[in-house]
């Protein structure tokens, strides 16, 4: 997850930019099987993005759910901030075309959600610094950050 934080008056503080990627981070979980009949399991992370009534949509890199060849999503699950499980809505998983690497995928929830605010990288004037936010799913004290700036 990228957060552009803008340096002034209106800048966050590192940790209120956590508990924001906290809030709208999920966790996804698959399993797939090969064609030899081996299960294979693993997670990636996306973001609440939007939602619609009581579906949400998540926005995910594509490589996370993506099947390669011989292989089968036999299951796909997102977990969100709440830790509520949550199976996928038939047919809404979609990657995007070309070479970009991301997906969306959607579930169904009657619980509300923080999503997530989107901006455009191409407006910033420089001198901003961000950060790439990633969670340890399996120590939540562990949560990793890096940062960098744009001296445009």
């Amino acid at each position: 997850m990228v957060a552009m934080v803008q340096q002034g008056a209106a800048a966050k503080t590192a940790r209120e930019v956590n508990q924001i990627a906290k809030a709208i981070t999920v966790k996804i979980d698959f399993k797939k099987q090969d064609s030899r009949g081996n299960s294979l399991n693993g997670n990636g992370s996306g973001i609440l993005l939007r939602q619609d009534g009581d579906i949400y949509m998540v926005l995910t890199a594509a490589h996370v759910t993506k099947e390669k060849a011989g292989e089968k999503i036999t299951k796909l699950t997102i977990e969100t901030p709440d830790g509520q499980q949550h199976g996928i809505v038939a047919g809404s998983m979609r990657a995007y075309a070309g070479d970009v690497d991301l997906a969306v995928a959607k579930f169904r929830s009657g619980n509300k959600y923080k999503l997530a605010n989107l901006g455009n990288s191409d407006r910033s004037l420089g001198g901003y610094c961000g950060e790439f936010r990633g969670r340890n799913w399996y120590d939540s004290s562990s949560d990793s950050a890096k940062s960098y700036s744009d001296d445009r």
